[in-house]
């Protein structure tokens, strides 16, 4: 089963692992517990972040978040409750 994100039609979709990674981060966790949480070194985490941020063509980190927290996605994270393994 795909378990990539597109967040619309005309973008770029993300892994399994980024969209976890990016739930995580809706949520406010810390890179570090985002790391423990999905077994990863907080290296790696950033890597996903860095990924995201190139994909969405943003620069930050707090650009990432305003962006995907404007869809309808953010509205999925806050209403469900993931299993994220």
């Amino acid at each position: 089963m795909d378990k990539s994100l597109r967040l619309s039609e005309t973008s770029t979709c993300f892994s399994s692992l980024e969209t976890k990674c990016l739930i995580l981060l809706l949520k406010g966790y810390s890179l570090k517990l985002i790391a423990d949480i999905m077994h990863l070194e907080p290296r790696t985490v950033e890597y996903y972040i860095c990924s995201m941020k190139q994909k969405l063509k943003v620069k930050t980190k707090f650009e990432l978040i305003l962006l995907v927290a404007q869809t309808r996605f953010a509205e999925y994270v806050k209403s469900a409750d993931l299993e994220l393994e």
